[in-house]
């Protein structure tokens, strides 16, 4: 069993606090003063019983209460944005045996998509530009088709990315799902590399925070890095790469999961560098500020008022018991009945 210790404790007074603690007071004076009246060895036990009870009395009207753990929302509930990287870094093939990063994000994103069953989905990509690929709808399989067939950016038309270009873009689409659908939880996975090749600091996500009840960062390649295909669009060919101009050899992208690490804390999610060995999971962590009635947080508690109320009831049971016996002791006796 957990230890609970006072700081962990929440409290709802019946009344207010200074009037318990007043009535307390009072209460507990004119216990002390009649014991004193009727010197300490006289009823001793009798009045620690009464002050006892009033002290329990005060906290069953403190009504105490443990935090409980917030319910998990059903998936149902939530409206999961998926902002994906599609620049030329993702083409980096420094993923499983070969495989490109993109094809990690396609991966991962089938499994959440099964792991979320019932929730709505849109797709946000961005490399030069950010766009909704597709819409907030509740048809996974939309969703599935467009991921599987997402490629990067045309490798002539690469400019300097950011890996926060998406940032406006997805607090647009928050506000209107909020907006239409105020009684849903929105749910954000952000995948990428992290690479920021434009000019500055990537754009920040933080004004989506507050929109938004999960979700989680994700990213992909090594620390080694990759080389990236030559992308014409919807073919891409693996022996042609793309060339570093100012060296004359294939360019090397490597991930920078510090601007990673930045855009969670930003979007106030967890952060995880994807192993290619480990399937991705939704996770309990991502979804458990998600509430099923319209907020980012439901707050819930465990009522402890009834462990002091239920001494409170013995006490006066003793009390009543004793009273009874006094009363019994101090009655006259019965005048004995004449035989005639």
């Amino acid at each position: 069993m957990t230890a609970v210790t006072l700081d962990q404790l929440v409290y709802a007074p019946m009344v207010p606090v200074w009037a318990i603690l007043a009535s307390l007071i009072v209460a507990v004076a004119a216990v002390v003063a009649g014991l004193a009246r009727g010197g300490f060895r006289v009823g001793t036990v009798r009045w620690a019983r009464r002050i006892l009870l009033l002290c329990l009395l005060s906290a069953v009207l403190l009504r105490p209460a443990l935090p409980a753990p917030q319910p998990e929302a059903p998936a149902s509930s939530a409206d999961v944005f998926f902002v994906v990287d599609t620049t030329s870094s993702i083409a980096a093939t420094d993923w499983a045996g070969g495989l490109s990063r993109l094809d990690g994000i396609r991966s991962d994103v089938h499994g959440l998509v099964a792991q979320l069953e019932g929730a709505r989905f849109a797709l946000i990509g961005f490399d030069s530009v950010a766009s909704v690929r597709v819409p907030l709808t509740s048809d996974a399989a939309a969703l599935l088709s467009s991921i599987d067939v997402t490629r990067p950016v045309v490798s002539a038309y690469g400019q300097g990315s950011s890996a926060g270009l998406a940032a406006g873009l997805l607090r647009g689409e928050l506000e209107r799902a909020a907006e239409e659908s105020p009684h849903r939880s929105r749910v954000v996975y952000y995948l990428g590399d992290g690479e920021q090749t434009a000019a500055g600091a990537p754009e920040s996500f933080s004004a989506s925070s507050d929109l938004i009840g999960g979700g989680a960062v994700f990213g992909y390649g090594s620390d080694a890095g990759g080389t990236m295909p030559y992308s014409e669009g919807a073919d891409t060919t693996p022996t042609a790469l793309i060339i570093d101009p100012a060296t004359g050899a294939p360019a090397v992208s490597v991930p920078d999961p510090a601007v990673l690490a930045t855009i969670a804390a930003e979007l106030d999610v967890p952060f995880e560098v994807r192993d290619p060995t480990v399937p991705v999971e939704s996770g309990a962590l991502h979804l458990s500020a998600l509430a099923v009635d319209g907020g980012m947080t439901r707050t819930s508690v465990t009522e402890l008022y009834w462990i002091p109320a239920a001494g409170v009831l013995v006490l006066l049971v003793a009390e009543l018991a004793s009273l009874a016996l006094a009363l019994l002791a101090s009655a006259p006796p019965r005048p004995a009945r004449r035989r005639g």
